[in-house]
């Protein structure tokens, strides 16, 4: 099911948060399986509802939630490696992976270097998207995402999700 239909709002990288909000708590009140506790069948239908709720919750409650699930649902993701990161940001994150590699064999200089640096870059990937989301909604046209928009807003979502596995792996995380 879309969730933007289950939500009953229209598809957009930018709804209004609020009423987001208000529309899943009404439906996690409606639906709370424990209001149908003496009848099996319909709390099997609660328990799913609620599933559903959590679940397009939390593809929508963020943006880069919102740009993932729009990338899926427009078959963007499958294309992925037909879009290879840019060549700038590779090189600049194999700098920044030595860096981190320094960090995890005990250089707090470059822990605190790496961590920093993270941070940074995941702020401004953070508000490329923001800025690209505004962008898009300003371009769709017939409630149609344009192509180019989707595929920058790809990339900088990769981007972020590449940031998030460095940071795991400066943390001592797993990245599996």
């Amino acid at each position: 099911m879309d969730y933007f239909a289950f939500y009953g709002i229209p598809e957009s990288l930018l709804p209004d948060e609020a009423d987001l909000r208000r529309r899943f708590l009404k439906k996690q009140r409606e639906w709370h399986p424990d209001f149908f506790a003496s009848d099996p069948a319909r709390q099997d239908e609660a328990l799913a509802q609620t599933a559903m709720n959590n679940q397009a919750w939390e593809s929508l409650s963020q943006l880069p939630g919102r740009v993932y699930y729009l990338l899926k649902k427009e078959g963007y993701l499958e294309k992925a490696a037909d879009r290879p990161l840019p060549q700038l940001f590779l090189m600049e994150m194999m700098d920044l992976n030595d860096v981190v590699e320094e960090a995890l064999a005990g250089d707090e200089h470059a822990a605190a270097k790496a961590g920093a640096e993270l941070q940074e870059r995941m702020k401004q990937t953070e508000e490329n998207i923001r800025e690209m989301a505004q962008k898009a909604e300003a371009n769709k046209a017939n409630h149609t995402y344009q192509s180019a928009d989707m595929e920058a807003l790809h990339t900088f979502w990769q981007e972020l999700q590449y940031l998030k596995r460095l940071r795991k792996n400066l943390n001592g995380e797993s990245t599996l």
